[in-house]
This record gives C-alpha cells, structure tokens and sequence, in this order.
C-alpha cells in the first residue's frame, strides 16, 4: 500500500468549531486508512481563529491527548504580534499514563494569530484484530475542539483468528464466510475482513451456547433421576419405620436421621428447580455452579440414606434372630419338661 510521506502536510479542511466565544477553523495534515504496530506517526494540527476572533483563543485552559507510544506533544502559539509561545514548561501538566496528555493555560496575550498543535510517536499494539486510537484530542476549557482517530491492524491475531475458527466452525456457512475473510484480508480490506470473522464468530459463540446448554440440561435430568431413586429409598425407609416402631430400641434416634435426610432432599429437589428455571434463562455460569454444588451434596445424601437403609434392616434381621432364640429356648424348654416327667414315671415304677 502507497503511503504518502506523513512530514507533508496536506492541511487538508476537516471542521468550523462554534462554542462559546470561539469561533475557529481546524485543519490537519492526511492520515492512512490503516496503521500497524510500530509505525512511526508526525501529525499536525492547526488551529486558526476566524477573521475579528483573534482574543477569543486567549484566557483558556487547553489540553491534548494522544494514544501513541513514546509519544511526543508540541503546541506553538503565534499572537498577532508575532510572538511564538511554545509548550509544554516547566508549569504545564505533561503526562504519559495510558497515552499522553499535555495540559496548558493561554493567558491574554493581545490576540492569537495561530495555534499548531504536533503529535508524534510510534503506533501501539492492540489486543484487538483492528480498533480505531486516538491519535489527537484537544479540548478547550473541557470542550471538545478536535479530535482524530487512526484504524490500527493486528495482522497475526487477524491470521490466527481465521486458522482457529476453521477448526471451530458449526455450520458450513461459517467455513464459507471465512474464505471470503481470507482473501479480504489478503487484499488488505482488514473492515470488510473484520465483518465477515465477526459473523462467524458471533455464530460460534452461538453454537457453544447451544451445546453448553444442552450438557447441562442432561446433567440436570441426570441428577433428578438420582434424586428420584433417594425418594424411592426414603419412602421404603419410612415404611419400615412405621410398621417396626415397637420393634426397635433406637427408633427415635433413627426417626430423627430420617427426618433431616428427607429435609435434605427437599434442598436439593428445590435447587434442581432453580437450576432449570437458570438454564431457561441462559444464566448459565450460575446453572453450572449450582449443579457442581448439587453434584456434591446428591453423592453424600446417597451415602447417608443408603447406610441409614442398612442399619434398619441389620436392626430387623437382628430382631428376627430374637424371636427365633426365644422360640428355640422354648422348644428347649418343653423337651426338657417332657424328659424329666419320663425319668419321673421310671423311678416310680422302680419304687413300685
């Protein structure tokens, strides 16, 4: 791409600025329709006060902006009367924080023939595949007078991002619309390049949602049908409770265990509501952290229930084994009965 020599000036007109008192004409010198990292920029502004205005530039607070790197900022002020104040001083505002920034005061000075406002630096990086800087601002008593934007190109993210979404395109529209990315960007239309990734990008993100949302809407069902196979447990838990109320000794105590699993699985069949009504509205961040959470309790609730489960049936089979003691002590005690009356009825045939 030509570029023309950025130390010629084209001053080409750009604006009329009205406000206030001031009543000036701004022009600048030409900018490129793209810049890259590192690049080296001179760009000049000059500000000049429309015919019988010459005061109105005077008794103001100025300041100017400009996003380049290692930047430089020069202000030339010619009066009427041929005098040549130049900024930034010792007195000025002259900083380098995010961009740099030179701030300056006008006092009256009998009138203001011309203001030449330079700019210099080198382009800077952006994370971004192309993003307009700022490459000037001046305002005049915190209103905007002028301001300039350059377009700044990332040519390796711009490749990069074609070659990733390849491999993550959903559709084959997608594929197509980066083909058409490639040779733009080829021909160094990095706007019309940008469109076309934005596009397919904005689809992709699409597609990931989709999927994302449907992994967690089975992982939902997934943990509702883990929740449904408890109730079953616990619904078989309280019927044994009931119909062996007499028959065990810690009943209360296991009453009690019953009663704060089924309160836990009241949360947990509460929060999978919550969750579903999450997903339905696209939360789904919040949908997958409550499900993690969800995840975790289900697996410790599963483990108290079943042991619970365990012990009441230990406890029924250990009662059963009771009764049939005692039915075997009985039997122990009728044959017992019945041997001794024998040996009885013998002695007293003997003693007959």
């Amino acid at each position: 791409m030509g570029r023309a020599p950025l130390t010629l000036l084209a001053l080409l007109f750009l604006s009329i600025y009205t406000a206030s008192a001031i009543n000036v004409t701004v022009s600048c010198s030409s900018t490129e329709d793209y810049y890259f990292e590192g690049e080296y920029i001179l760009f000049t502004v000059n500000i000049t006060p429309k015919s019988g205005e010459a005061k109105s530039l005077c008794n103001l607070d100025y300041e100017v902006y400009t996003s380049l790197d290692s930047a430089g900022i020069i202000s030339e002020i010619e009066s009427v009367d041929g005098e040549l104040i130049l900024h930034p001083t010792p007195e000025d505002v002259y900083t380098s924080n995010s961009g740099t920034t030179l701030k300056f005061f006008l006092p009256e000075i009998g009138g203001v023939d011309r203001i030449t406002v330079k700019v210099f630096g080198h382009v800077p990086d952006v994370s971004d595949r192309i993003k307009n800087i700022t490459l000037i601002l001046i305002r005049v008593d915190t209103e905007r007078l002028f301001e300039k934007n350059i377009t700044v190109v990332n040519t390796q993210k711009f490749y990069k991002d074609i070659k990733n979404f390849e491999t993550e395109a959903c559709t084959k529209e997608d594929r197509e619309k980066l083909d058409e990315a490639l040779v733009y960007y080829n021909d160094g239309e990095y706007w019309k390049a940008e469109r076309k990734i934005a596009e397919v990008e904005k689809s992709i993100a699409e597609c990931r949602f989709q999927e994302r949302t449907k992994a967690l809407e089975n992982m939902h069902d997934s943990l509702e049908d883990e929740l449904s196979n408890v109730r079953k447990d616990l619904t078989r838990i309280e019927v044994k409770l009931e119909l062996k109320k007499d028959l065990l000794e810690n009943y209360d105590k296991i009453k009690a265990q019953y009663v704060n699993l089924t309160a836990e699985y009241d949360t947990l069949d509460k929060a999978l509501d919550d969750v579903a009504e999450l997903i339905d509205k696209g939360r789904l961040e919040d949908a997958e952290e409550k499900l993690d959470w969800i995840e975790d309790a289900m697996t410790s609730l599963k483990t108290n229930v079943t042991s619970l489960l365990i012990q009441i049936e230990m406890k029924e089979e250990d009662t059963g084994k009771d009764v049939w003691l005692w039915l075997i002590l009985a039997g122990c005690a009728i044959v017992l009965s019945g041997v001794g009356i024998y040996l009885l009825r013998i002695r007293r045939r003997d003693v007959w």
